[in-house]
């Protein structure tokens, strides 16, 4: 062959790779703009019911793909995989997603980079005890119950405050919460703390509190006990704060009945005779504040119980329809508990 012919034929073959090189970077091109177009159109109908899918931890990333294509709401794994490789911006999270009509793979991804998973509502009222809370929030499915009253001993949280605290009753803020999925017994009791915590700190600001830190969360567990209208809340308050002046007795019933749950004896009923029993939650037998609070209370209480009223109330009585008749001394209490509980 001449060295023009040579010529020729590499003339030929550099053409002809060429042509394979541009065919093949356009079959490239191709695909990933199909990939990309496909990535970025929704997947269903906007009417469509949302899926929720369940991203557990640990999963790989072409798991998570299989799932939701095996649910329809995903691109096939390995188009879902290429698209992920070239866009993802961040790894992707574990938790309960759900995948709403109308939204496209590219909206699916971001939502699993931003761990945008479904929050689930639970209300704590006020007043319960801490394993009154470990029982609704173990219907609520969250954990087992005991984890929660095992989470409940974990005093280093309101140590700085209350170096006395054996158990975090009284500081399990109730309030409506958002969890997700998996959410632990301790993360809850941390979130339940921190809330407590800034809302009695900003209460704090106001003036010089009538108690301590403990004494104040103590007594507003029983004022919450005692009364469900919060307009007299801070007379409930102070009609303590009079007692514990004059060295009364508190002679609160609800003392009583935590103390009967504590054993196990408390049935839905107090009797006289329980008012003996020897606990020194039993504010009939023993003077000043039981030892620790006896539920955990809402704000207003604690509020009452920070700066109660001046007032010289020592008594009060039910008037049977959620409001009480207060008095200042033992005759015209006893004249109030003969109208309203005795119906003389």
């Amino acid at each position: 062959m001449t060295a023009g012919s040579r010529r020729r034929s590499r003339r030929v073959f550099t053409r002809f790779a060429l042509a394979i090189l541009i065919a093949g970077v356009g079959v490239v091109y191709a695909a990933h703009r199909y990939i990309e177009r496909s990535c970025r159109t929704p997947l269903r109908a906007a009417s469509a019911p949302p899926v929720t899918v369940i991203v557990e931890p640990g999963m790989t990333p072409r798991r998570i793909f299989a799932i939701l294509a095996a649910a329809d709401v995903g691109p096939d794994t390995r188009v879902a995989e290429l698209y992920y490789r070239r866009y993802g911006r961040d790894t992707l999270k574990a938790g309960e997603y759900e995948i709403k009509g109308g939204l496209s793979f590219d909206d699916i991804l971001r939502m699993l980079e931003a761990g945008d998973v479904v929050l689930h509502l639970c209300t704590i009222p006020e007043g319960l005890t801490a394993s009154e809370i470990a029982l609704r929030l173990e219907q609520e499915g969250l954990f087992p119950a005991a984890q929660y009253l095992e989470a409940a001993r974990k005093v280093e949280l309101v140590a700085a405050y209350d170096p006395e605290a054996e158990s975090l009753e009284g500081y399990l803020f109730p309030n409506t919460y958002s969890f997700p999925r998996g959410v632990t017994a301790k993360q809850v009791i941390a979130r339940q703390v921190s809330t407590f915590l800034e809302r009695y700190i900003a209460l704090r600001g106001k003036d010089v509190p009538v108690l301590g830190f403990r004494d104040a969360v103590v007594l507003a567990s029983l004022v919450e006990k005692e009364t469900g209208n919060e307009m007299e809340r801070p007379l409930v308050a102070s009609v303590f704060i009079n007692r514990m002046r004059r060295q009364m007795l508190l002679q609160c019933d609800p003392t009583v009945i935590y103390a009967m749950m504590m054993d196990g004896t408390y049935s839905g009923n107090i009797r006289r005779s329980d008012l003996l029993m020897d606990s020194p939650y039993n504010t009939y037998r023993y003077p000043g504040l039981p030892p620790g609070p006896i539920c955990n209370p809402g704000m207003s209480a604690i509020e009452a119980s920070l700066y109660p009223p001046e007032t010289r109330y020592l008594y009060f009585v039910s008037r049977n329809d959620k409001t009480h008749v207060f008095s200042e001394n033992l005759a015209a209490h006893n004249r109030a508990v003969n109208r309203y509980q005795r119906g003389r």
